[in-house]
């Protein structure tokens, strides 16, 4: 949804390269449905857990955000993070990356509610 890279099994490869991520954690949730759910590359599965991404949702378009303190905070103190590579995706998520039925779309107050725990839990 991010990259828009497909990586599923190959030949070469058993095990897709894009994970089923969870936006509210399964482990305190418990919530396995697919509107509690978007396929990530590895690399922004990563990032969106860690909170380097959001995926917001402002009414009309999903958009993939970085956090302003994020980028401060890496700019000023991790100049070996490569934080252009999670930058340059920031926007509007195509269409065409989203599941054609909007039942199955992330759920907006899913992703309002990740976003909000990263804020309390101060990630």
């Amino acid at each position: 949804i991010v990259c828009g890279l497909h990586l599923p099994p190959t030949a070469f490869n058993s095990v897709a390269g894009v994970d089923a991520a969870h936006i509210l954690p399964w482990a305190d949730y418990d919530l396995d449905e697919v509107s509690n759910g978007i396929c990530l590359c590895k690399h922004h599965h990563w990032a969106f857990d860690e909170g380097l991404i959001l995926i917001t949702w402002d009414g009309a378009a999903y958009n993939v955000e970085v956090p302003d303190d994020v980028v401060t905070e890496i700019r000023q103190h991790y100049a070996a993070f490569s934080i252009d590579e999670l930058l340059k995706h920031v926007g509007p998520i195509p269409a065409d990356r989203l599941p054609s039925k909007t039942a199955d779309r992330p759920r907006p107050q899913f992703l309002k509610m990740f976003a909000e725990i990263l804020k309390t839990n101060g990630a």
